[in-house]
């Protein structure tokens, strides 16, 4: 087991971000890097027309796709890349 001391204490909610920004599967690669550096987030649900998450989008997954493109990601990375594992619907407020 891995000591955090103060940390270990802590609950997500303490530090999530409470005002989501989400992309679409169509979203153009360059604007979901800048949605990303706008709202100064590592990380993005990708939501569909209906607003069911269909995956999530980070910084490390757009850096990886640009240099490594077309699924040629280095073996080291396979566990990096976010994949989806359920569908769930976003909170809207």
């Amino acid at each position: 087991m891995v000591w955090l001391g103060a940390i270990g204490m802590r609950q997500i909610k303490e530090v999530m971000t409470t005002r989501v920004v989400t992309v679409t599967p169509s979203t153009p690669f360059k604007e979901a890097v800048e949605v990303l550096a706008a709202h100064k987030v590592a990380a993005a649900p990708v939501v569909d027309e209906d607003g069911w998450v269909v995956g999530v989008v980070s910084e490390a997954d757009l850096l990886l796709k640009e240099e490594y493109p077309r699924d040629q990601s280095p073996a080291w990375a396979s566990g990096y890349v976010t994949v989806r594992t359920r569908r769930g619907r976003v909170a809207r407020s």
